[in-house]
């Protein structure tokens, strides 16, 4: 049970989603943790191997949670506090869907590939359109500033991380977040911000991926108090008594081109910190780090994190979940659905 038990207690629940798993580890994409250990979300009726690739946002309202599905098929799945499908919403307008937020009986989504953050109704996990857009920077043919994680306070207040160029450019310091009601950044400077959360201090949360770390804003000030971790900074979660960080590897090939990739030369050697492993860090409140599991054998990239405490408890969950992980990655699908599966009690 260690080191679960240090920062979940009895029936509580966190999830990671996993992103670019591939087809065949796309079964296995969203990680339930417990005091027990990692388990895998049975998300078999809503999950086609043949197309996804894995979860990127995760948002959870009092009773329902949300996931993101980018690729061939982009949609929106809501699950029950069982954490059961419920409802899929395709979105007819998003393209390249990163993270989600609930708000006032809405779901707001980053369309990164079209600029825009984007929004539908649900109410009782029943998603209802049409789509509305919120926020539209620049074009919507390609992702030209990779606006990634947004931020709803309430009704449609939003604020947003981008890159602020598009994601296979060099220059990669134009990074911000920015207030989308008042048009303008709240910090600027950034070098691959994602994640944007609310403590519960007020304060403003991030991960700045690409400089291994973890940001927290002074409201008043704007000061960054920057956190040093290791990895690809991406997904945070707050328990109430810690903090959850997410960590990828850093990614040799490039997702969209497939072009083989190192560290910017411009990071400078030995002032990054990218491993080939994963983690989910674990902060105290001083942000001293508690624990970092290592996550790399359940998978290589971390997108989101999400707390859900013990008002959800999965209903069907898929045990030995390295195991599943390893064998994924052996397994070539055929263009069929309904193949047969490794077997596991």
């Amino acid at each position: 049970m260690e080191p679960f038990a240090t920062f979940l207690g009895q029936g509580e629940v966190a999830l990671v989603s996993c992103c670019n798993v591939g087809h065949g580890g796309s079964r296995y994409s969203v990680a339930v943790l417990t005091v027990e250990g990692i388990d895998w979300l049975n998300l078999d009726s809503v999950i086609d191997p043949n197309q996804d690739k894995g979860i990127t946002g995760i948002a959870a309202s009092a009773a329902h949670c949300f996931l993101a599905v980018p690729g061939a098929q982009e949609r929106l799945i809501s699950l029950d506090w069982r954490l059961r499908p419920v409802d899929v919403f395709r979105s007819t307008k998003a393209r390249d869907l990163h993270s989600v937020s609930v708000s006032e009986g809405r779901l707001y989504y980053a369309s990164s590939g079209s600029n825009e953050v984007l929004s539908v109704g649900c109410v009782d996990g029943k998603f209802f359109g049409p789509e509305r857009s919120h926020v539209t920077c620049g074009s919507t043919a390609e992702d030209e500033i990779h606006l990634n994680s947004l931020l709803v306070d309430g009704g449609d207040a939003v604020m947003y991380t981008m890159f602020g160029v598009g994601p296979r450019s060099r220059v990669r310091n134009r990074g911000a977040v920015v207030d989308a009601h008042r048009g303008e950044p709240v910090v600027a400077g950034l070098m691959d911000p994602h994640s944007l959360t609310r403590l519960p201090d007020g304060r403003l949360a991030f991960c700045e991926s690409l400089r291994n770390c973890l940001c927290i804003v002074d409201p008043a000030t704007r000061e960054v108090s920057r956190v040093a971790l290791r990895g690809y900074t991406r997904g945070i979660a707050h328990t109430g008594r810690h903090l959850l960080v997410g960590a990828s590897h850093w990614r040799n090939r490039s997702r969209s081109s497939t072009q083989r990739r190192g560290v910017p030369e411009f990071l400078g050697a030995g002032r990054h910190n990218h491993t080939k492993e994963s983690h989910l860090f674990v902060l105290r409140e001083d942000f001293s780090v508690a624990h970092a599991i290592d996550f790399t054998p359940y998978s290589s990239e971390i997108y989101d994190v999400a707390f859900l405490g013990r008002r959800f408890a999965p209903e069907a969950v898929f045990k030995q979940a390295a195991e599943r992980r390893r064998d994924s990655r052996r397994v070539r699908w055929p263009r069929w659905i309904g193949v047969a599966l490794p077997a596991y009690s």
